[in-house]
């Protein structure tokens, strides 16, 4: 497999470079397609006040709606992992699912302030009670390739002192049909302040454990979620990820290499949020990895090609303040005694 070593000067989780492709080559072999993406909650949109909606047209959900769908219909991921998903939005994914573009998929989830699932969730509460159900961890399943084996499960994560809002990991038991093979698929979102790294190194060391014993099963594992690591918080403890030698980031080790920006739209001078996946070292090998922008032209509210003047310009806006993240794997039996020098 034609892979370049990325730990020959240690592992580093912020890795931007002014040098980049946006896209993949394409590839004939077939592999596992799964991504994730942070879609933004309209929490902010609708409560932060009319200055703050004139100042950010472009993060209005009615404005975002059609390119997001456009997004998830161009690249249609086996397994979507999403983040900061609201009542509103899952409204709109599921006319979108019942009606549109998405017919083949299916939505499960749990409220990260109650862990209630989404459809206990939807039974009890307004799609703006907001500060009842928090959002949602979910997962965007398409039920052509994938089946979910056993109902999925939720676990709480741990709280900083004085926060009012909760967060969960989500796991789902699911088959890839296409090559026979059971897995679990985890998403989670640490939504914490940027100083609480002892809470974030905590919920790292509750899902390895979670991992841990997946691999142990021979179990393998694809990890998504928006972990509220930056270039200034996130490398020590995206590190312990590395470091406990079960998984390997999803930007690494790749057959066909990795392309496009790691994180969020730059603020400044700098990406504010750096979201990736991990797989499991022993029971996967990475295929390609690969972002997408999601820019939209606001008037049309149709999507815009990847390009690498990825700077919002005048009438055009993001699907979200983060990026899409897709990563292609295929699953291997187990191999003893993996280091960094992946085969």
């Amino acid at each position: 497999m034609a892979i370049i070593n990325p730990y020959v000067e240690g592992y580093r989780l912020h890795r931007h470079s002014a040098e980049f492709q946006w896209h993949p080559p394409q590839i004939q072999e077939s592999f596992l397609k799964v991504g994730f993406l942070n879609i933004l909650s309209t929490y902010g949109w609708h409560t932060r006040g009319q200055e703050y909606r004139e100042s950010v047209p472009q993060f209005n959900w009615a404005s975002r709606c059609p390119a997001i769908m456009e997004l998830i219909a161009q690249e249609r991921p086996a397994v979507l992992g999403l983040c900061e998903l609201d009542l509103i939005q899952i409204q709109d994914l599921e006319k979108e699912i019942k009606e549109g573009r998405l017919k083949e998929y299916q939505l499960i989830g749990f409220s990260t302030q109650t862990a209630e699932s989404l459809e206990e969730a939807k039974r009890k509460y307004p799609a703006d009670a907001w500060k009842t159900y928090g959002t949602f961890v979910a997962a965007l399943i398409n039920g052509t390739l994938i089946e979910v084996k056993i109902p999925p499960e939720c676990e709480q994560l741990p709280t900083h002192p004085g926060q009012t809002w909760q967060t969960v990991l989500m796991k789902v038991h699911l088959v890839d049909k296409i090559a026979s093979q059971a897995f679990v698929f985890l998403v989670s979102h640490f939504d914490y302040h940027a100083g609480c790294t002892n809470i974030r190194e905590q919920s790292c060391d509750q899902e390895l454990r979670t991992l841990r014993a997946l691999e142990q099963q021979g179990i393998p594992y694809l990890s998504v979620g928006d972990r509220n690591w930056s270039p200034k918080t996130g490398e020590e403890e995206a590190k312990r990820y590395i470091d406990s030698g079960l998984v390997t980031d999803m930007r690494d080790y790749n057959q066909y290499g990795c392309f496009g920006l790691p994180g969020t739209f730059r603020r400044g001078k700098e990406f504010v949020t750096i979201d990736t996946g991990y797989r499991s070292r022993g029971l996967t090998e990475g295929v390609v990895y690969y972002t997408r922008a999601g820019k939209y032209d606001l008037a049309t509210r149709k999507l815009l090609p990847d390009t690498a003047k990825i700077k919002k310009q005048p009438n055009t806006g993001f699907v979200s303040d983060h990026f899409m993240f897709i990563a292609g794997v295929r699953f291997k039996k187990p191999l003893k005694g993996l280091t960094h020098a992946e085969p």
